[in-house]
């Protein structure tokens, strides 16, 4: 960890490196998808640059961490052999790996519970703002006309508040905050969830609402449910971090059970589901997304067939069997399956292998560490976040042996 003598200086880089991963990120509309963002494109690269730089210079005059050292150099090496393997050195496996080194900076650096409650801390107000935003352009339609328009990569407009965004389409009622669209928005909730849950001292059922509101109003299908059964099988945590436990769980039990209830989220959140319906494109792509890259990593299953060769099977094989063209760029949404069948099943048994490493030390128990290694799978298997700094530096913190829990 950083070598200072000060406690609360050492939290306040935690901090930094808390917004930084969140912020600065790949997830994020502003450095993520944003059209024509060339300028914020390289501000991200520059800090991660410097920070990687510092990474590296600080290493050398501490004693790394076996464990890290050792993830690193497998997946160095596996990016490497995909490279060799297919021929492809484009700049997605560098970066890929620059995210990774980037990650474990930021484990080597950071307190595990210090990380942790500082993204859960900022996690929280991103979404206090996203909340007044949303509220306040659902109940006065034009309230926002006086902000800047710009568009995502797919020309979908926005307005653009700085601290968010809306949609100019006003049919559109969901919440992303800063993030490149709700489902990751709702990724972030349910990590938030999950530290309210298992490492804060004492729940705060206040925070929990407000984190249950910000989840429903991104009328995310897989956060809803994937937050649902985190309630519903934590039961044993929120008893032991309450007076009234049983009270408090019943509360948000049945909040979270008439929720489903309201017709408008109801029909947003599983109207998708109805082969009838003009949103079942989005249960098609995520379909897709298990099944076609499983039949792609098929090709080449130690080391993947490459990042230029995926998209182009991605779109064929996803007509093969789907009858429809579909690209990996904006529906290829599941990290696990996007990761073995670019880089091999080497990596992506890896990447299953960190999801129940942390799972088992976010919890307090084997029974605990398996359903949430569930959820977690399940939650990122909506979206392809194999470029999201804060998902790798917490699946990175398994791996580990140093920062144990204060916290409990």
């Amino acid at each position: 960890m950083i070598d200072y003598d000060n406690r609360s200086l050492r939290h306040i880089f935690c901090y930094i490196f808390s917004f930084v991963s969140i912020v600065v990120s790949d997830d994020v509309f502003f450095f993520g998808t944003i059209k024509d963002g060339e300028s914020l494109m390289a501000l991200k690269y520059s800090i991660y640059l410097f920070l990687s730089l510092w990474f590296v210079f600080r290493q050398v005059k501490q004693k790394l961490d076996l464990n890290l050292i050792l993830i690193l150099i497998f997946i160095f090496s596996s990016l490497l052999a995909t490279q060799l393997v297919n021929n492809d050195f484009s700049f997605g496996y560098y970066y890929q790996f620059l995210i990774f080194l980037l990650a474990a900076f930021i484990v080597r650096e950071c307190n595990f519970e210090v990380f942790l409650i500082s993204a859960k801390k900022i996690i929280f107000w991103l979404g206090v703002l996203s909340l007044i935003i949303y509220f306040l352009n659902m109940g006065f339609s034009g309230f926002f006309d006086w902000a800047p328009v710009v568009v995502n990569r797919a020309d979908v407009p926005v307005k653009n508040l700085y601290v968010g965004y809306v949609y100019v389409d006003e049919s559109i009622k969901r919440n992303s905050s800063i993030f490149r669209e709700p489902g990751v928005f709702a990724v972030y909730i349910f990590f938030a969830l999950l530290v309210e849950i298992f490492i804060e001292k004492k729940l705060s059922l206040p925070r929990v609402f407000v984190f249950l509101c910000m989840m429903m109003t991104t009328y995310s299908t897989s956060g809803i449910i994937c937050s649902f059964l985190l309630m519903f099988f934590s039961f044993k945590a929120i008893f032991s971090k309450t007076k009234y436990g049983v009270f408090v769980y019943l509360i948000i039990t049945l909040a979270l059970v008439s929720s489903l209830f309201v017709q408008d989220l109801n029909g947003a959140v599983f109207h998708k589901l109805q082969s009838d319906s003009d949103a079942y494109g989005s249960t098609i792509s995520r379909t897709a997304s298990l099944v076609v890259p499983f039949f792609i990593s098929l090709s080449n299953p130690f080391f993947g067939v490459g990042l230029n060769e995926y998209s182009i099977l991605f779109r064929s094989i996803s007509q093969d069997i789907f009858g429809v063209y579909l690209n990996s760029d904006g529906q290829s949404t599941n990290t696990y399956m996007a990761i073995a069948a670019n880089y091999g099943w080497l990596l992506g048994m890896l990447f299953f292998y960190l999801t129940y490493k942390i799972s088992r030390r976010l919890t307090v128990d084997n029974v605990s560490a398996f359903y949430v290694s569930i959820l977690f799978i399940l939650i990122l298997s909506s979206q392809d976040l194999r470029y999201s700094l804060f998902v790798l530096s917490l699946l990175m913190f398994g791996c580990v042996r140093g920062n144990k829990v204060f916290y409990r």
